[in-house]
């Protein structure tokens, strides 16, 4: 978890609440250095990392073979028809 001064909070607060809206994770509030008991929260998860295919290809296999078959058919259909993008680009 990360760590946001209340100095910074209190010098910065649109700042902070960027930077947390953005990552997606809780931040803790400390005071010289210790935690005054205080998180922010963003209500919405933040953007979603890319999987390496490497990682996907090691959770095929825990996957039913249906699911498997049909997730394989997706992807060759988007594959075919719409070009490699970063759904990420185009938010502020």
């Amino acid at each position: 978890m990360q760590t946001i001064t209340s100095r910074e909070l209190k010098q910065n607060p649109n700042e902070v609440y960027r930077r947390v809206l953005a990552s997606g994770e809780e931040h803790l509030i400390t005071s010289h250095g210790r935690s005054v008991g205080v998180k922010l929260v963003p209500d919405s998860p933040g953007p979603r990392q890319w999987v390496p295919a490497s990682e996907l290809r090691a959770a095929l296999p825990r996957l039913p073979r249906q699911n498997v078959e049909e997730l394989l058919r997706d992807l060759d259909a988007l594959r075919d028809t719409e070009p490699l993008r970063d759904p990420w680009d185009d938010v502020e």
